[in-house]
């Protein structure tokens, strides 16, 4: 290798090294639980984005029964204000049946 020239390694080095220096500034901020919220989806939200949600599950779902009760009837909310909601108490309009 030739005087200043970078190997691969170091390149591969120097990039996760980055990576992991933001991922630290991002938890120090407290922007991880927010992020983390949003993947798993267990934060709090308000009422109507719930709502919506859960007609869009809903919607997904067709007719198909089995996916009905495996994502519309056992998705729940955290809601503002509220506490824990389900689906099928948020949108009972929106044609999904658990029973």
């Amino acid at each position: 290798m030739k005087k200043g020239q970078l190997s691969i390694e170091t390149i591969i080095i120097v990039i996760l090294a980055l990576l992991v220096l933001v991922v630290v500034a991002i938890a120090f901020t407290g922007g991880m639980k927010n992020l983390w919220d949003q993947i798993t989806g267990s934060g709090t939200v308000d009422l109507s984005t719930a709502t919506q949600r859960c007609t869009d599950l809903c919607k997904n779902a067709g007719s198909n029964a089995e996916l009905i009760k495996s994502t519309f009837c056992t998705k729940q909310f955290v809601i503002k204000d509220v506490g824990l909601m389900a689906c099928k108490d948020l949108a009972p309009s929106a044609g999904c049946s658990c029973a």
